[in-house]
């Protein structure tokens, strides 16, 4: 990932690069497939910084950032996924038992120490003496053992992304202090998961696990983390959200030096746009409104890439996919540079194992052994209909398959560029002799399609996450009906 910092302030900057924990789970898409053409890396987010002098002194100052969320803001750790908003502003307010470092690129403790058995399936945590929450009272493993036990494993708990990473895994409180995660297998990975943010037992404990997101805790909450809520998360006239943090001096890590945080979430790009003047910082700059920000000669931009990537999955159990000169043929006709001058701000990557080198890909552009591939596979050009595109079978049929896109009417800017990747996708196999059925379909159906295995190609997102980990995207054991 691409660190950034501001002209001055570097050591300040960085602090704040720990809340960008923007890793959010896009629909994972698992099935019996395998990648033949990775186009894009997922996101590479815009950040701006306003040039303000002084805006990141040494001490105290005051900090103001501007998202874009078409969502209700709760500021809930175990809510997170639902929005950008949460997950910057949680981040904050609220510790784990594990954090990601930057420095080390690795997960490493914060609430407590840790200890994990010989066989790796036995994860326990001592709490810290140093820990109070923003009220006063000491985090205790009672609080853990009532975040992960009774809330996120709770049947009424509704974060299916998070209730699944701890489907199996038994918690057990073993004193005041000791909290043991209980694992059925060994997963290297689990200290992952672990970063969730703490819940106060001792003030929602009475609230059920169906109401948490309702309930006002999540308007002016209390956690552990280096900030506390000022001012409760209000609705202003224009529908902006706005919420005030505060410096916790009783933080058991070390402080930072901002003294105040304050975030505006706007419910759309162009009211961010109308109130640029109150922010100092844009996380995640909306694409439908980059080029008017750029006019403004007011921002200073910074690219970050995130460990997400776009690919064209290929269904195995298609006969005519199983063949592999078919689906190299599908790979060597893409010309992803070509591709990536029409969708600005994306990276190219050619392989979904992201830590490796991606200019070592065997399968290269090339138009020529694309049409031989597809020759050898028995699919021809009719030489007596020269204005005939598509190559048949030996009955006569076309080379056609299906590819199934979700339709994505709840963001138009990202449907818009979707649109134009999917057109350049059917006119590069088209070249080649290939017809493509483009299929557009909404959440439910796309995925009630994947689960029937019901396509022949299909174009969706994975994030990987901090730790790039791909097991539960390509592992044989994860190959299941979800």
């Amino acid at each position: 990932m691409k660190r950034f910092a501001p002209k001055s302030g570097a050591g300040i900057w960085r602090t704040f690069l720990k809340v960008l924990r923007s890793y959010s789970m896009e629909e994972k898409v698992v099935s019996m497939i395998l990648t033949v053409v990775v186009v894009v890396v997922g996101f590479q987010g815009l950040m701006e910084l306003f040039r303000t002098p002084g805006l990141f002194a040494d001490e105290g100052g005051i900090y103001t950032e501007g998202l874009v969320s078409d969502r209700a803001t709760l500021i809930n750790p175990v809510y997170a996924d639902f929005s950008e908003a949460n997950r910057e502003i949680s981040s904050l307010v609220f510790s784990g038992l594990s954090k990601y470092d930057p420095t080390l690129k690795n997960f490493v403790e914060d609430l407590g120490k840790l200890s994990i058995s010989e066989d790796k399936k036995s994860y326990k945590f001592v709490i810290r003496d140093d820990v109070f929450w923003h009220d006063g009272q000491p985090l205790t493993a009672a609080d853990v053992y009532f975040t992960y036990h009774d809330v996120i494993q709770s049947e009424e708990f509704q974060n299916p992304v998070l209730k699944a990473n701890f489907q199996g895994v038994e918690v057990k409180q073993i004193d005041e202090k000791t909290i043991e995660f209980v694992l059925t297998s060994p997963n290297a990975f689990f200290i992952t998961n672990l970063n969730v943010g703490i819940l106060p037992k001792h003030l929602i404990e009475a609230v059920p696990v169906g109401e948490l997101p309702m309930t006002n805790f999540n308007v002016q909450p209390v956690g552990t983390g280096p900030y506390k809520v000022e001012s409760p998360l209000e609705m202003q006239g224009d529908t902006r959200q706005s919420v005030l943090l505060t410096l916790n001096d009783k933080y058991y890590g070390e402080k930072p030096k901002i003294q105040h945080i304050r975030f505006h979430v706007f419910s759309t790009s162009d009211l961010l746009l109308r109130e640029q003047g109150t922010v100092n910082v844009i996380a995640k700059v909306p694409k439908d409104i980059v080029s008017a920000l750029v006019d403004t000669n007011r921002f200073q931009f910074f690219n970050y890439e995130l460990p997400q990537y776009t690919a064209v999955f290929v269904n195995m159990d298609a006969p005519v996919l199983k063949k592999e000169k078919v689906r190299i043929a599908l790979q060597k006709a893409i010309d992803k540079d070509a591709m990536l001058r029409m969708i600005p701000n994306k990276t190219r990557v050619d392989t979904p194992m992201m830590e490796l080198n991606q200019t070592e890909w065997l399968n290269k552009t090339n138009i020529d052994e694309a049409k031989g591939a597809l020759f050898d596979s028995g699919y021809k050009m009719k030489t007596d209909a020269p204005e005939d595109p598509y190559r048949k079978d030996a009955d006569g049929n076309n080379l056609t398959f299906v590819l199934l896109v979700r339709q994505l009417d709840e963001t138009p800017s990202t449907a818009e560029e979707m649109q134009t990747l999917v057109n350049f996708l059917v006119e590069a196999w088209k070249n080649v002799g290939v017809e493509i059925d483009v299929q557009f379909e909404t959440k439910s159906v796309f995925d009630e399609r994947i689960r029937a295995r019901d396509y022949d190609l299909v174009l969706a997102g994975e994030s990987l996450g901090y730790n790039l980990d791909t097991y539960s995207f390509w592992h044989s054991s994860q190959a299941n009906e979800n």
